[in-house]
Formats: structure tokens, C-alpha cells, sequence
């Protein structure tokens, strides 16, 4: 176990930090940018990659055999009320509307749930499901719906395709009014065999990756042109609309512990739904994270 760390990200914002890293010339890291969560995960737990920028839903304790630690919280939260049209500027606008949203049973329905419930909107806003957040943004994109909650990079995908639709309401910020505590969306994932092993290189990768993130969210044009190169998001101008929204990050120590702590009690505490178990452990270590301190 020698030289620098193998890395492997999604598209999409979980993978966007990276690009002042692949601008490296020559590359400092092995990374590799894939489309499938399960297939990251795959590559860190069969030893391919020794750390993975993947959902933090993901970087449970045990994956596939392979103790696995969260070393950096790098994604706090990207969700935003899409509206074609201009009628919706505060949250109790949206009471008797119909919004389209997708990701039922994951961090999109628990968001939603638990913005309308504590405003008083439960039951008074008809929200659909459908099967992935392209449906939804096709939709809106062909003004075939009016209202839908998205993560980037797909609100600035809907931006650009239609010049009626806008950002209604950033449902991240709603989170954090009612949840007091920041929406946890994307963690670097790293092998404990490569944690203990090789300590200097995990410590040399997260400055470098915090770095990278300065430089992405400083230099949003020259980051969009790698990030686009490099397929994280196909087109450039896409993803120089989406980096301000996609709230891209470097915490570790303390503050990856607490957001991750603040974000699975809230998880923890969400209002009940008929039919639905308990959402799960307020504690770090309950919920299966092995949280590293630096």
C-alpha cells in the first residue's frame, strides 16, 4: 500500500470538487468518475479504489466485506423547487399545488416531508413521485409540469432548456430552518485497512481535495471546463450554473462529525408516514459510520 490514493467519484455534484485535482498535469491521483453509486462502492470494497466520493447513505460501516470510514463530509445539500413560471416565492405558496418529485424513501421524500410538516403544509400540497430526477426534469423542461423539486446539476439542466422556469425556493435552506442542522448529501468514503495503513496519504489527499473544492468554488468557468471534460457533467455551462447551488465542501474532524450527527437525528426524527419504519440511529456510530478525526 504505497503512492497516492486511488480515487473513484459519481457524476454529478458528489464528484464535482474534484476537478482541481484532475487538472493536474501530471495527475497526482488514479481517479475514476462513474455513473453507478453501486459500482463505486464495488471498487472500494474489492480493494480497486482506496477511497470513494459517493451519497452519505452509502458509507455505512461494512461494505461488502471491507470496513469502510467516513474521512470528509464533501456535499451538503443541493435540493430546489423548480418553477416554470413566476407564482411561487415564499413556502406557503405552495399550499393546494401539485409538485413532481422523485427519490421516494431517500434524502428527497424525507426533506419534503419534513419541510411541509413543520410548516403546516402536510396533506395540503399533492406531491408525485416518479421514478428518477431526469423524469422530473424532463417534465419541467417540456412544460409538461410546473413545479418540482430537483438536486443540482439537473435544476440548471431545466434552466437552460426552458427560459420560464426558475428557482422557486432552495429546499436545502428550508432543511436547515426547520431541521437546525445542514442537509448531508455527499461523504468521502475510505477503506480502514487504507486509513490505518497509510495515514500520510489519506492526510495529503484531504488537503489536496480541500484545495480542489477552494479552487471549484472560486474559479466556477475554469472548473466547469474540467469538470465537463472529464464527464462529471456533460456540458460546461451546466455545471458553471449548477457549482453556487451545489454547496461543495471539505469538512473534517469535528466538523464532519457534527454535521453528520446533526443530519442523522434529524433523519431520526422526522414526522411519521403511514406504513413507514422508524427512519433509523441519531448517532453516528449507531447508524454504522466510522467517523475519522483528523
Amino acid at each position: 500500500m504505497s503512492g497516492a490514493l486511488r480515487v473513484v467519484a459519481l457524476k454529478g455534484p458528489t464528484g464535482m470538487g474534484l476537478a482541481g485535482l484532475l487538472a493536474q498535469t501530471p495527475p497526482r491521483y488514479r481517479i475514476t468518475i462513474t455513473a453507478s453509486p453501486s459500482e463505486a462502492m464495488r471498487l472500494l470494497a474489492d480493494g480497486q479504489a482506496d477511497a470513494a466520493l459517493v451519497p452519505a447513505n452509502l458509507a455505512v460501516g461494512n461494505v461488502g466485506g471491507a470496513e469502510v470510514r467516513v474521512a470528509a463530509v464533501t456535499t451538503l445539500g443541493t435540493l430546489c423547487l423548480v418553477e416554470v413560471g413566476n407564482t411561487i416565492h415564499e413556502l406557503a405558496d405552495i399550499r393546494g399545488t401539485m409538485i413532481l418529485n422523485s427519490g421516494r424513501r431517500t434524502t428527497p421524500q424525507q426533506v419534503t416531508d419534513r419541510v411541509l410538516h413543520e410548516a403546516g403544509l402536510a396533506g395540503a400540497v399533492d406531491v408525485r413521485y416518479l421514478e428518477g430526477h431526469g423524469d422530473v426534469a424532463s417534465a419541467l423542461s417540456a412544460g409538461r409540469a410546473t413545479l418540482g423539486i430537483l438536486p443540482e446539476p439537473f435544476v440548471s439542466v431545466v434552466l437552460a432548456a426552458n427560459p420560464a422556469a426558475r428557482v422557486a425556493l432552495d429546499l436545502s435552506r428550508e432543511w436547515e430552518r426547520v431541521a437546525g442542522c445542514r442537509l448531508v448529501m455527499g461523504v468521502l468514503a475510505v477503506r480502514d485497512d487504507v486509513a490505518r495503513a497509510r495515514p500520510l496519504a489519506l492526510d495529503a489527499f484531504l488537503d489536496d481535495y480541500a484545495a480542489s473544492v477552494a479552487f471549484v468554488n472560486a474559479h466556477p468557468a475554469d472548473a466547469a471546463q474540467v469538470i465537463a471534460a472529464a464527464g462529471i457533467v456533460p456540458d460546461a455551462r451546466v455545471a458553471q450554473s449548477a457549482i453556487p447551488r451545489c454547496r461543495i465542501v471539505a469538512l473534517t474532524g469535528q466538523d464532519a462529525q457534527g454535521a453528520l450527527s446533526g443530519f442523522l437525528e434529524a433523519k431520526a426524527n422526522q414526522p411519521p408516514r403511514p406504513h413507514d419504519a422508524k427512519t433509523g440511529p441519531a448517532d453516528v456510530r449507531e447508524a454504522g459510520f466510522g467517523l475519522m478525526s483528523r
